[in-house]
């Protein structure tokens, strides 16, 4: 497995358990390098307030890239 899908992978095992800030230091990078399930999730996790606050134009920018 490559290291950014482990990083992706220890995000959403965190993210399904509720530790918000854990996933967003994990998908934040990846996110930022291009990863579309990782801007996926930043997206969703700005639109339904999950770690951050409530932001809908956070939200659709990253929705956007995904």
């Amino acid at each position: 497995m490559c290291a950014a899908r482990a990083d992706f992978d220890a995000g959403l095992a965190a993210y399904e358990e509720g530790d918000y800030a854990a996933a967003l230091r994990a998908w934040r990078p990846l996110a930022n390098e291009g990863d579309l399930d990782a801007q996926f999730y930043l997206g969703d996790m700005h639109l339904r307030g999950k770690g951050v606050a409530r932001d809908f134009k956070k939200a659709a920018d990253w929705l956007g890239k995904a």
